[in-house]
């Protein structure tokens, strides 16, 4: 079945067309987490290891979009000397695959890539913060050592705001976004967390990690009634004789 004003297309394709061009203008969740680097990736000497890394993550993030032409996936991967900071930014269905790929890194036999993963956040936003998706090794000077002098969740939140404001700034630079990320350690030094932050944020244990969070996500609700788990059956189940 086709209609003149469709161009040849089949009311089906229109209407596809019209729910894929909805579905990018829909809602985006947002999930940054935190984790350490394995021994394969820590430090300079390790640098194409860590390329390699950021590679495979780009790599995923394109068959999704080829899977799915409509999904648009943006964000970044900040990779210090001994730990990481991701920040994705997908539809919401599309953001279990991604957290599903960062526990694989973790369950790598002997020697993880990646360690003690916690997810500071993880929410709907109207719009992505990032432009587009990238990664990048940061150089900063050690912060090793650092002490919470807030909760933990004062602390979590602190992160995930700077990191936020690294995505806008990334947003509007003039100079491009790809251009932006390579000099902003250098330009915007407060725009990205210290590393001691983030080894103390892996630390925290009321934080949820990446293992229970896929769990949590992909776990069915069963639910239990108490005719179920109370003996003997009490005699009136329901309120009819």
């Amino acid at each position: 079945m086709e209609t003149e004003s469709s161009g040849g297309q089949s009311l089906l394709e229109v209407i596809s067309h019209s729910s894929a061009e909805g579905e990018r203008k829909g809602v985006f969740h947002q999930l940054v987490v935190v984790s350490e680097l394995g021994d394969a990736l820590v430090g300079e000497a390790n640098q194409d290891a860590r390329t390699k890394l950021g590679e495979e993550y780009e790599q995923l993030f394109t068959q999704l979009q080829e899977h799915r032409n409509w999904v648009r996936i943006s964000g970044v991967l900040l990779l210090y000397d001994t730990h990481a900071l991701h920040v994705i930014e997908s539809p919401p269905d599309v953001i279990l695959d991604i957290a599903a790929a960062i526990r694989g890194h973790e369950s790598e036999g002997t020697s993880p890539r990646l360690r003690n993963s916690r997810v500071l956040y993880s929410y709907d936003v109207a719009t992505p913060t990032f432009p587009t998706y990238a990664f990048r090794s940061v150089q900063l000077a050690s912060t090793m050592g650092y002490k919470m002098q807030e909760s933990p969740e004062l602390v979590a939140a602190d992160c995930v705001v700077t990191i936020n404001l690294l995505g806008s700034f990334l947003q509007t630079n003039d100079h491009g976004p790809e251009a932006a990320l390579d000099n902003v350690h250098r330009t915007h030094p407060d725009l990205l967390c210290p590393q001691g932050m983030l080894e103390a944020l892996c630390h925290v244990s009321e934080l949820e990690s990446v293992q229970a969070y896929v769990a949590r996500l992909t776990k069915y609700l069963h639910i239990t009634m108490d005719s179920d788990v109370v003996w003997p059956v009490p005699e009136r189940l329901y309120p009819y004789d």
